[in-house]
């Protein structure tokens, strides 16, 4: 246990810098806020109220979607 909490910690510490920059740099601060926005925009198109399972589904057939 203690190797992955090692491990989680070096992971944290390779993101330091990203992660500041994030927050001081109001452009990269913009440039995540519309990711995620898309992000959830996509989410609610493919899940759209349905199971997982269901999504799922929609993304190995649908092309539109592929």
């Amino acid at each position: 246990m203690a190797k992955l909490q090692d491990r989680a910690k070096d992971r944290a510490q390779d993101m330091r810098p990203y992660i500041e920059r994030a927050f001081k740099d109001e452009r990269v601060r913009d440039d995540v806020k519309s990711a995620v926005a898309t992000a959830r925009e996509i989410y609610e198109q493919l899940m759209g109220g349905r199971q997982l399972t269901a999504a799922a589904a929609r993304v190995a057939t649908d092309k539109e979607v592929q």
